[in-house]
C-alpha cells in the first residue's frame, strides 16, 4: 500500500515550480528578465500582495542580482587585465609580473562586496553560455587573451566599451537592490504588525 508523504509532496511541488521557472527564465535574456522583475506595477499596493508572493518576488530579484553581480565582476576583471597590460608596457615589466598583479587584482574583486551585502546565492549557472553572451559581444574573451598583442588604441577601445557596459550593469544591480529592499521592508512591516497583534491579545 502506498503512503502519502506531505513533506515529500511539498518538496516535489517546489522542485516542479523551480524547474518550470528555470525553463521560462532561459527563454528571456538577462536584460529582459531584470526589466520584467523591475516592473513598477509589481510594487504598487504591496500591502495587498500575499506574503508568499512577496517572498517569491524577492527571491527572483535576489537570483537576478547574483547573475548581474557576476557579470559586473567579469567585466571589471577584463578591464583589470587590459589596464594591467598598459601599465606593464609603461613600466617595462614582463608577463610573469603581470600574472602576479592580476591574481591580486582579481582576488580583490572577489573579496570586496561593494555594497556590503551578504550574497544569498553563491554563483549563477556558470554552464549557461547565454549568461555571458552580451558581455562577450562587447569584448570577446579571445581579445582579452591576446592583450599582449593588442595596440594601445585597441586596448583603449576595449576599455571604453567595457567601462560603458560595467556602468550599465551596475545601474541594473542598484535597481535590483532597491527593489529587494522594498520587498524586505514590506515583509519586516508585516512581521512587526503580527507581533503587535500578538501583544494586544496577550495584554
Amino acid at each position: 500500500m502506498l503512503s502519502w508523504d506531505p513533506a515529500a509532496s511539498r518538496l516535489q511541488a517546489v522542485s516542479d515550480r523551480d524547474a518550470a521557472e528555470g525553463r521560462a527564465r532561459r527563454e528571456l535574456s538577462l536584460e529582459e528578465a531584470v526589466a520584467a522583475a523591475l516592473e513598477p506595477a509589481l510594487v504598487e499596493d504591496m500591502a495587498d500582495i500575499a506574503i508568499e508572493e512577496l517572498r517569491e518576488r524577492r527571491r527572483l530579484c535576489n537570483e537576478l542580482e547574483v547573475e548581474v553581480s557576476y557579470l559586473r565582476r567579469l567585466a571589471q576583471g577584463r578591464m583589470d587585465i587590459l589596464q594591467a597590460e598598459l601599465e606593464r608596457r609603461e613600466a617595462g615589466g614582463d608577463h610573469p609580473e603581470l600574472v602576479a598583479r592580476l591574481a591580486e587584482a582579481l582576488g580583490d574583486r572577489i573579496v570586496t562586496g561593494g555594497s556590503g551585502r551578504l550574497a544569498l546565492l553563491m554563483a549563477p549557472d556558470l554552464e549557461d553560455p547565454a549568461l555571458t553572451s552580451e558581455l562577450d559581444r562587447v569584448v570577446d574573451p579571445a581579445i582579452i587573451a591576446r592583450a599582449g598583442e593588442l595596440s594601445p588604441e585597441e586596448i583603449g577601445a576595449a576599455l571604453a566599451a567595457l567601462g560603458e557596459y560595467e556602468r550599465h550593469i551596475s545601474e541594473l544591480r542598484r535597481m535590483l537592490h532597491d527593489r529587494i529592499d522594498a520587498y524586505q521592508a514590506e515583509l519586516v512591516r508585516r512581521y512587526r504588525e503580527d507581533l503587535a497583534r500578538v501583544d494586544d491579545l496577550l495584554n
